[in-house]
């Protein structure tokens, strides 16, 4: 059964935080406009009803995705804390001021007791499985802060590679997962 709840949230999140990785790749196309043959901007002009909404949804999500990964690594099983965090964590990032540097530093916060959580498994038990998901989350972590310091579209692309980097190996982690439960429910 924990194996299964375990399964269950991490699948969870996964698709939340790749539902929210969509979304802002729906917003760069919305907003990033060519000004030369080198030089690409955020165009802001006309943002709309849909684009605000689809900001304000990848924030929320990813949010949800980071909260129940740190949810499920902290053995809480209380529906009620899920909510709470995951409230939390948006309402905090969506009243920023700077929201870019608030969905920055709090899922830095979250990403860093999910690597501890997944690093103390790893060192415990030497699973291959842990061992990518501490590689996957420190990628996403670096990117996530990264996105702070970009100066440049080269600093761009390497985030999003390392962003990628990330989720293609959250997904292995995924799949190993879910082979293990579906081979323990079969015995």
């Amino acid at each position: 059964i924990t194996h299964q709840r375990e399964a269950k949230l991490f699948s969870i999140s996964f698709i939340l935080i790749a539902i929210s990785y969509f979304l802002w790749s729906f917003i760069n196309t919305l907003f990033v406009e060519k000004l030369n043959e080198t030089t690409k901007v955020l165009y802001l002009q006309e943002i709309n009803a849909l684009s605000v909404l689809a900001i304000y949804s990848h924030l929320f999500i990813f949010m949800a995705g980071l909260a129940t990964l740190f949810y499920m690594t902290s053995r809480i099983k209380s529906g009620k804390i899920l909510s709470a965090l995951i409230l939390i964590s948006s309402t905090s990032v969506v009243l920023a001021y700077n929201k870019t540097l608030a969905l920055s530093i709090t899922a830095a916060i979250f990403l860093i007791f999910i690597i501890v959580s997944y690093l103390k498994e790893y060192i415990k038990n030497k699973n291959l499985k842990q061992l990518f998901i501490v590689l996957a989350f420190m990628f996403l972590l670096v990117a996530n802060l990264d996105i702070i310091f970009i100066k440049s579209h080269e600093q761009y692309v390497i985030n999003h590679i390392l962003t990628l980097c990330s989720f293609t190996l959250i997904l292995i982690s995924l799949i190993m997962i879910l082979k293990h439960v579906k081979k323990t429910n079969a015995t």
